[in-house]
């Protein structure tokens, strides 16, 4: 079962932050984990600005250091009041940190060893069809543990957690990313008292472009192909599900462009979180979310969680 023991939450002061941490509260108190509220100000180092303003810039840090303190007291304060009785004695500690938000919370994940990151989903004024915004967006492509990023919701008995798979068995690397998706899956199902359901959406490469050709031949070959490969997913989920039988997860076998079948299926399904792997270049530095994955993203209207494959390499030193 995998579970997190040091988890660092990003205190933005999006909508829906409290919730937010009311949940990460929850959830620290399942595994026994730590928590770290963090939030970044302006660096108003004199980079920027005339010598004669040094004085005036450090009185600004100092306000805006004490403001960020008081927001983050507030923000914890009132999570406590939220949560289950036993996660409102949850230690959490609290940090503040100046200079460009992403980066500074990459930092920090890296030097304190978190295993994961998490949030509230910050929407983007100029991209109101979009659940996540810029920061979300950056921390998903570059962080590198685990990125939860959480859509504000009411409290709910048993959440809808849904796995969603790639069940490439070409690559090693992504092999293991299914197995890193569903162990997460199957323990926050747990700890929420919720439903799994796996999802793995296929479709025969080049398909739509090669029946373009309207040939007889190559429409035969294409449908021989489209069963035999429907036939081999199903059993590689099967087998995969099987190992996570505690929990009866329902399977689903999809065919579709995943960035659309995803979605419409977490909609339909009032599913409250998508775990899925963020397939990329392993030990390429900042290849992180392939177009795949960020049109999933950009898609989905509930929270997420994200994670890496191994050998990912952040490029934020």
């Amino acid at each position: 079962m995998q579970s997190f023991k040091n988890i660092l939450f990003a205190a933005d002061h999006s909508e829906g932050g409290v919730r937010a941490l009311t949940r990460i509260l929850d959830l620290a108190e399942q595994f026994d984990a730590k928590i770290t509220v963090m939030d970044i100000i302006p660096d108003y180092t004199g980079q920027y600005l005339y010598p004669e303003l040094e004085g005036s810039a450090s009185a600004l840090r100092a306000a805006l250091t004490e403001d960020a303190q008081a927001q983050i007291d507030e923000l914890i304060n009132a999570a406590r009041k939220r949560c289950s009785k036993l996660a409102s004695d949850v230690p959490v500690d609290s940090l503040i940190r100046e200079g460009i938000d992403y980066i500074e919370y990459i930092r920090e994940v890296k030097a304190g060893g978190y295993d994961l990151l998490a949030k509230a989903a910050n929407k983007n004024s100029g991209f109101s069809a979009r659940l996540f915004g810029s920061l979300d967006m950056q921390l998903l492509r570059k962080c590198p543990c685990p990125v939860l990023v959480l859509k504000p919701r009411k409290k709910i008995d048993h959440a809808k957690i849904l796995a969603a798979v790639d069940l490439n068995r070409t690559s090693k690397a992504r092999s293991n990313l299914d197995r890193i998706v569903m162990d997460m899956a199957f323990s926050l199902t747990g700890m929420e008292d919720g439903s799994l359901d796996i999802l793995h959406v296929w479709q025969v490469p080049y398909e739509k472009k090669l029946k373009n050709e309207e040939r007889v031949a190559l429409y035969e070959s294409l449908s021989k192909m489209g069963k035999e490969m429907r036939r081999v997913e199903k059993k590689h989920l099967e087998e995969l599900a099987a190992d996570y039988a505690l929990l009866k997860p329902v399977t689903h076998l999809m065919k579709g462009a995943p960035e659309k079948v995803i979605a419409r299926f977490a909609k339909t399904h009032r599913i409250d979180l998508v775990v899925m792997g963020t397939v990329g270049r392993t030990g390429v530095a900042g290849f992180f979310v392939g177009n795949t994955a960020e049109k999933i993203l950009h898609n989905l209207e509930c929270s997420v969680l994200a994670v890496k494959p191994d050998g990912y390499k952040t490029p934020v030193k």
